[in-house]
């Protein structure tokens, strides 16, 4: 899946309100959830091959903001 790899302008945070009723409430919060934990393991692959100091140094204080919110 080659999506997996490219680096996407959506960013999803936590918790989320989904605004829909039945089952397109149901497949967009789904979604939502699928698309954290891709979006979590891309930064952890990151911090894993850049090392952490590399990748706090390329974001700004709103991204490393939002950063600290991931899970540990």
């Amino acid at each position: 899946m080659k999506w997996l790899n490219s680096l996407a302008n959506l960013q999803v945070r936590l918790p989320a309100v989904v605004i829909a009723g039945g089952l397109t409430g149901i497949d967009t919060a789904t979604e939502i959830q699928a698309y954290y934990l891709v979006q979590i393991k891309k930064i952890k692959a990151r911090y894993e091959k850049l090392g952490a100091s590399k990748v706090r140094e390329q974001l700004d204080a709103v991204s490393l903001e939002i950063l600290h919110d991931y899970p540990k």
